[in-house]
């Protein structure tokens, strides 16, 4: 009998029945040994890690060493990434393989997925085991490092991450623009017009184009709004208008690409409201039951076989006339593994499947969509400006004491073929790759009007505004960012989310991420003394890890270098004292363990909770129950304020103009 070890139980079956009865397929249920928990989990001197088979995976290393002992041969099958390749070689040094094993791996469960993997046997990849060690030892002389200094500053118990704590810097000064920010008036003006087209009578609008008159008279000087009221309400008086100017072009909306693990991601949160995690977890069941190709990876590229079936589809379907003449390529992101395909279906015939969770269908359904639409023609517009100008000079608008004919701008389009549109017209993420293309083409139907044409508006209007601060990250968008500044990877993002949220430094209110008082003094406190938390920093290991696995950069000099940093930066720290947060104040923001059962639990979770608390404002005010505590400012489902010696003393007010009520 042969042995093939994958990492999740949920593939085993399927496998099996693909590969036949002279097969064995056992799961190794994710990693089956680490880094000890209690202490660093290397050699301070050799900077090699000491790992340790976790003790949750006794049976199941006592399982695949008994059938390992008696198979032919062994198949390391575990998945595609660079983690998955980690698996494989801790299974291959706990189980005592020498050469007798072979690594294969599996980019669908299907049976033409598992014939191409079993046809390409190789080696372990030696980058990428290194490459895998490395963030794992990065990332735990970080956190153990740092973590005790931060517990010690705050008396409580805090954590710090490689990964982690940029991501909540990324929050936290976003956070720090929005309350710096001062709303300012300003105004746009916009003409009214009817014309007849094609015997249908059309409104449309021009807005005025009040930049070339600021450029007029403040030569070098770009400002962002108008903010004069006046000249506004004079320029939204004009009626009378000449055509000066007509543009007509055809206008392409590409398609966007396919699902990268990032833009899946961002569309679960936009389109089905789901978090990273939740959206992770749905794509690897449909990953494990064979409907779609591995769920980890930053490659936008289609292979040859899934080419042929979007055309196949498209023309079988009535779609003939989008099929492309050659494919649609993206060019991918700094730093790409592209080590397989995008996120696709592993069969395009099948547009909707049978699954017990609706929510992976929807997923599903999606990623069908979207592969589908990627490799369908452009939507073709057929796109107008028009630019007039006030036939009279206005009053009031000088330049060097001559008076200024002002001018408009129409913008519009109609879709005149249109493409992947006929199948979709979304891209299903927040912020769509073809945003920015489209961003000033407005959808409104234009007249024919030919130059120096003469028009009459029939009313103009001024639109009073106000600038906006800088929009709340959502979690689609924060992993956008990630990706963006380069930090984590592809199987990362859902545990940066799940951890900046879980340690209470970031919140979700109405799916906007806040950075609360606690995570910007974390920030605060931290920035100014470890590099680790900057993003240009992240951004360097990560390219020092992707080096690593192309076997271009020294394992030993990074772990050197960063380990040697760290303790010099630890060494300046000087144990600050930060106030606020402490357990005396808030309690343990951590857990405890009841003496009773030995069991983990919260103490409360008005007590345990930090996004509860805000960090005391310098003015204290004392509370009237217990004499000796002060009041604090917290968030529950509304503002209140608690005491400071809770839960001995449970006096609560409500918020009362900044203050509590009985101030």
């Amino acid at each position: 009998m042969n042995l093939l070890i994958v990492e999740s139980p949920g593939k085993c079956k399927k496998i099996k029945s693909i590969l036949g009865q002279n097969w064995i397929v056992k799961a190794s249920v994710g990693h089956i040994r680490d880094l000890p928990v209690r202490d660093l989990g290397f050699d301070k001197d050799t900077l090699r890690p000491v790992y340790e088979e976790l003790s949750d995976k006794k049976r199941v290393i006592k399982e695949l060493r008994d059938f390992a002992g008696n198979a032919r041969e062994v198949y390391l099958a575990t998945d595609l990434d660079r983690e998955g390749e980690g698996i494989a070689w801790h299974i291959k040094e706990v189980l005592g393989l020498k050469g007798n094993y072979k690594r294969v791996v599996f980019k669908e469960i299907t049976k033409s997925g598992i014939k191409e993997g079993m046809a390409k046997p190789r080696k372990l990849d030696n980058g990428l085991v290194l490459a895998c060690e490395a963030r794992r030892l990065l990332d735990r002389m970080v956190g153990y490092m740092v973590s005790p200094e931060l517990c010690k500053a705050y008396d409580n118990k805090l954590s710090a991450g490689r990964v982690q704590t940029p991501a909540v810097l990324l929050v936290a000064m976003r956070e720090k623009e929005i309350q710096a920010f001062v709303s300012k008036p300003y105004y746009e003006v916009e003409l009214q017009f009817e014309s007849s087209e094609k015997g249908k009578d059309i409104t449309w609008k021009a807005k005025w184009n009040w930049q070339k008159y600021s450029s007029m008279i403040n030569p070098g000087i770009e400002l962002s709004h108008w903010t004069d009221k006046g000249a506004a309400t004079k320029a939204a008086s004009v009626r009378d208008l000449r055509v000066i100017n007509v543009q007509r072009k055809d206008v392409k909306r590409n398609p966007p690409a396919p699902f990268t693990t990032s833009t899946l991601q961002q569309a679960a949160s936009a389109s089905l409201k789901i978090n990273p995690k939740k959206c992770m977890q749905l794509a690897q069941k449909l990953y494990e039951a064979g409907l779609i190709t591995y769920m980890r990876t930053d490659a936008t590229h289609l292979s040859d076989e899934a080419l042929g079936q979007i055309n196949d589809y498209l023309i079988n379907n009535g779609l003939g006339s989008c099929v492309l003449d050659k494919p649609n390529v993206w060019k991918s992101k700094d730093g790409a593994q592209e080590a397989h395909e995008c996120i696709r279906p592993s069969n395009i015939a099948d547009k909707t499947i049978q699954f017990d969770d609706p929510l992976a269908i929807k997923l599903y359904e999606m990623i069908w969509s979207r592969t589908v639409a990627s490799q369908m023609k452009s939507a073709i517009y057929d796109a107008k400006k028009i630019t007039l100008q006030s036939r009279d000079p206005v009053a009031g608008f000088s330049l060097n004491s001559d008076a200024q004919c002002l001018e408009y701008v129409a913008i519009g389009r109609t879709l005149k073929f249109p493409g992947w549109l006929r199948l979709t017209s979304k891209d299903f993420t927040e912020d769509g790759e073809d945003k920015a293309e489209t961003a000033k083409e407005v959808e409104q139907a234009l007249p024919d009007v030919n130059q120096s044409e003469e028009i009459t508006a029939l009313k103009g209007n001024v639109l009073s505004k106000k600038t906006k601060p800088p929009e709340r990250y959502t979690e689609a968008s924060l992993v956008k960012k990630l990706e963006a500044e380069g930090i984590g990877r592809p199987s990362t993002y859902a545990t940066i989310m799940d951890t900046i949220i879980a340690r209470s430094y970031v919140e979700i209110k109405k799916r906007k991420l806040h950075a609360t008082a606690l995570g910007i003094s974390v920030i605060d406190t931290l920035i100014d003394k470890f590099g680790f938390c900057s993003v240009d920093y992240t951004r360097g290991i990560e390219e020092q890890l992707d080096r690593l696995t192309l076997g271009q950069a020294d394992y030993h000099q990074l772990m050197r270098n960063v380990y040697q940093q760290l303790e010099t930066e630890i060494a300046g720290f000087g144990s600050p004292v930060v106030s606020g947060f402490g357990k005396d104040e808030i309690g343990y923001l951590g857990k405890k363990k009841s003496k009773s059962s030995g069991k983990s639990k919260k103490t409360s979770k008005a007590n345990t909770n930090s996004k509860n608390y805000q960090k005391p404002k310098d003015t204290r005010y004392p509370c009237v129950a217990c004499g000796t505590g002060f009041m604090q400012k917290r968030q529950g489902k509304t503002l209140f304020w608690g005491c400071s010696n809770y839960p001995k003393c449970k006096n609560t007010q409500p918020d009362k103009d900044g203050r509590p009520e009985t101030s």
